[in-house]
């Protein structure tokens, strides 16, 4: 993996919040939800819901209606971009990822908008979270058209090169201060265990080893994972501001 964006690979790859209605959660820096996991099966009722047939729409006309490859890359598109998409595309479980060309690079500040105004243009209505990051509901028998919507989204619109590159030291202190001093204090108000903090010097060797990022969730039940980590997320800010990472 590579870069800030997809950082959240220790954060919990499978939160299932198994139904018609599951909600997938992503959050401002990555590329990966953080609840893939949904029911693959439908009934026929569910499967003729408003939403559901949107989503059918949506795998048929996905790959004609995205602009596809071109062989330049618009100015602060990552170099990777290509190498990114791929992964993200086997992460995803999509076998046959259609080649879209980028529209533009985009900053954290704007992409949990423009990702919800993304995946509502194609057929599954998202909202921006209230503590950050962008959501959207998959009926089920759904969880493929929406992963590949998904997938097209992010090709559209990447991160800035700038914020996909390894962390400073001074930026890799920001989040692990925050989730030491914020993220652990607000999951433990709301009754989860967690674990206890490495020092900050494992904890820049883990991520030099392995970009891993997120270690709040440690000593959650897997069992429990499912249930435990939206509420988290509605509840407390598990990534550090914008302003305090990047600047400004």
């Amino acid at each position: 993996m590579r870069g800030i964006e997809l950082w959240l690979v220790g954060l919990l790859s499978t939160l299932a919040l198994v139904g018609c209605q599951s909600d997938e959660v992503h959050t401002r820096n990555a590329t990966k939800p953080i609840s893939p996991s949904v029911s693959r099966g439908a009934t026929t009722e569910e499967a003729q819901s408003p939403t559901a047939t949107a989503g059918r729409q949506a795998r048929n006309t996905t790959s004609a209606e995205m602009p596809h490859e071109t062989d330049g890359l618009p100015p602060g598109v990552p170099d990777t971009y290509h190498a990114d998409m791929a992964e993200l595309a086997a992460d995803a479980g999509i076998t046959d990822p259609p080649r879209i060309a980028p529209k533009r690079a985009v900053t954290p500040q704007e992409i949990d908008q423009i990702m919800a105004d993304c995946m509502t243009d194609h057929g599954f209505p998202a909202v921006v979270k209230d503590g950050g990051g962008w959501g959207y509901e998959v009926p089920a028998g759904q969880s493929d058209a929406a992963a590949l919507v998904s997938y097209s989204c992010k090709a559209l619109y990447p991160m800035a090169a700038e914020f996909v590159t390894p962390l400073s030291a001074d930026q890799l202190r920001v989040y692990y201060d925050w989730l030491v001093e914020e993220t652990i204090p607000c999951m433990q108000s709301l009754g989860y265990p967690t674990p206890e903090p490495p020092t900050f010097e494992t904890y820049a060797a883990n991520y030099e080893a392995s970009q891993a990022l997120f270690f709040a969730d440690a000593a959650l039940d897997p069992a429990e994972v499912g249930g435990a980590m939206p509420d988290i997320l509605s509840n407390c800010q598990a990534l550090p501001p914008d302003d305090l990472l990047y600047g400004g």
